[in-house]
């Protein structure tokens, strides 16, 4: 796809996350390493316009991949799914029902094929006049999702393949059927492909449930899942403290289903919001699913005894696997006009769960942490140790930047009076490691843009967001949400092994973070393209190591030792 580039490109723009959304949006993925380096070198050769954007797409839609995900039948039978994947690709945002209908309509009666629906939308004048300007915008490498001013102008819509879109589901009569099957002893709700669920309220699945949708469509067929969507009237589930679209009480099971926050702006945040909350118990499980576009602080917390969440308990073999997750309409720093204190980044998979399968995920423009293990909450004295394995999962900055990439994190604690927060050196009050097993953190793929950065590719300890006992960090919130001092804690280590770039640029402030954890082991983990961006906060190096904060640590690169602890509270909302 080496093409020249054109009058009127935009030469030194490559848009990264148009790269992105082509994979996700008609792929159901996040691109391969080796399909994301060819977009690129493609795009730096043609520049970046409408003609170079239409090309790009154009060889997705009619590649085989495309086709097997959505073959044309005689019968029309994805016409409906096809045209969902063309609006959200090439418009940015769901079809309008007439505009559905229409090219619904004729690609079914064979008037065009898919790739001539997709070369009509390139054609509109909201194409040429919106979106490409946006995608294309040397000043913002994120173009979010949604019509620009107006993101929620287009909700999400049923997308049969004859008649009309029908009226969304009410989640109450979803919530009746979960609750029926759960009073007669448990087993699997199957939406029909495509049902879009409304929620006003948190839908709950019970423990002995399985939410799923009928055929098993996995993301690479999004299109034919089950949709559950935020209604703007949403309003908390009465008698509970926290708001989240789905609920899995322990033991419940969501698969092969569609979770979407309808986020309406990338600014501000809240802290206790969440598109899917696990509860912990035994299997617990979230797998197969699309995620994204949440409303608040995470797109998934699974959360277990010791989280300071109500319903919570103990948890084991708990799995959160194969799901594509994106972020798209977060931003990871505060928007003009926003106060830099605020919090608009949004996390991908937040792990309390000490026991969790983390594997298999595509994580795309997660603006905070696209995977973090959590070991208890702040203000426990102590936890049982955090043992969960992450692997296998590809991280993608292309239009937001991210906090981090993944990390452990053993939170922190307040002062008190005189007495200092967080852990002094040489105290652990937390644990990734139990003397038998530790946490795994193996064979993940990382990259970035240019365009955008990690502040922390990979962080083992938090130190490096909290401060420590040396140098305090004051705008902790309390409890009652005022600025506290307090430090990191410490933890006993994780393994962290063969995480890469696969050759790929990663843009970074820091690459590898050790503080606040001792006996950490970094061993065949391969970044050969780190590049450290100017601005910021945090020292620039592949590997930071924060002064006496590190004990033990076992690794097999060059580090930087940060004795005066630089480094401490240094990620930053305002970069």
């Amino acid at each position: 796809m080496a093409i020249a580039g054109r009058a009127g490109s935009a030469l030194g723009v490559i848009p990264y996350q148009y790269i992105a959304k082509g994979y996700t949006e008609l792929l159901g993925r996040a691109p391969s390493p080796a399909e994301w380096a060819a977009a690129v070198d493609y795009f730096r050769s043609a520049g970046c316009s409408p003609s170079s954007l239409r090309r790009f797409g154009d060889a997705l839609v009619v590649s085989p991949e495309y086709r097997r995900d959505y073959p044309l039948t005689p019968a029309a039978t994805d016409v409906g799914a096809i045209v969902l994947t063309l609006y959200r690709f090439i418009l940015n945002r769901e079809p309008d029902p007439n505009g559905f209908v229409a090219n619904r309509d004729a690609i079914a009666s064979s008037r065009f094929r898919p790739v001539g629906a997709a070369n009509l939308l390139y054609a509109t004048p909201e194409f040429a006049d919106w979106t490409a300007p946006a995608i294309c915008d040397p000043s913002n490498p994120s173009y979010y999702f949604g019509l620009p001013g107006d993101w929620t102008a287009f909700p999400a819509i049923t997308t049969p393949d004859h008649g009309s879109p029908g009226p969304d589901l009410p989640e109450s009569l979803l919530q009746a059927a979960l609750n029926d099957k759960s009073a007669a002893g448990g087993g699997t709700v199957a939406l029909p492909p495509r049902e879009v669920v409304g929620l006003t309220t948190t839908l709950v699945i019970p423990g002995n449930v399985t939410l799923t949708t009928a055929g098993s469509p996995g993301p690479h067929r999004y299109a034919d899942m089950a949709e559950l969507v935020k209604l703007p009237d949403y309003t908390e589930l009465p008698g509970y403290s926290g708001m989240e679209l789905v609920r899995l009480e322990p033991g419940a099971r969501l698969v092969h289903t569609w979770v979407d926050g309808q986020r309406d702006r990338p600014d501000p945040n809240n802290f206790l919001i969440f598109d899917i909350r696990m509860l912990g118990g035994v299997g617990t499980t979230v797998a197969d699913d699309r995620i994204g576009n949440t409303y608040g602080a995470s797109s998934l917390e699974s959360d277990a005894a010791g989280s300071n969440v109500p319903g919570a308990v103990a948890c084991s073999h708990n799995v959160v696997a194969g799901n594509l997750v994106e972020a798209y309409s977060s931003t990871h720093v505060a928007l003009p006009g926003q106060s830099p204190d605020d919090h608009p980044q949004a996390d991908g998979l937040g792990i309390y769960c000490p026991d969790t399968e983390v594997s298999g995920n595509d994580l795309v423009d997660i603006s905070d942490t696209a995977v973090v293990l959590f070991d208890g909450a702040s203000f426990l004295p102590t936890t049982q140790p955090q043992l969960s394995d992450v692997s296998h999962n590809t991280i993608v900055s292309a239009g937001n930047s991210l906090s981090f990439g993944i990390a452990t994190d053993p939170s922190y604690s307040l002062s008190d009076g005189p007495a200092r927060g967080g852990d002094a050196v040489g105290v652990l009050t937390r644990s990734f490691a139990d003397g038998v097993g530790e946490a795994k953190i193996h064979d993940n793929v990382l990259w970035s843009g240019d365009r955008t950065h990690f502040d922390v590719l990979l962080s083992s300890g938090s130190h490096d967001l909290f401060g420590s006992t040396v140098n305090q960090n004051c705008g902790i919130p309390d409890a009652d949400d005022q600025d506290t001092c307090g430090g990191g804690r410490n933890a006993s280590g994780a393994e962290w092994t063969r995480n890469s770039s696969d050759g790929l640029l990663t843009e970074i402030e820091m690459g590898i973070y050790v503080g606040g954890t001792t006996r950490a082991l970094f061993v065949h983990n391969s970044f050969p393209r780190e590049v450290e961006v100017p601005g910021g906060f945090c020292p620039k190096f592949p590997v930071v190591v924060a002064g006496d904060f590190a004990p033990m640590l076992r690794i097999d690169a060059p580090v930087h030792t940060d004795v005066s602890l630089q480094s401490d509270s240094c990620v930053n909302p305002k970069f």
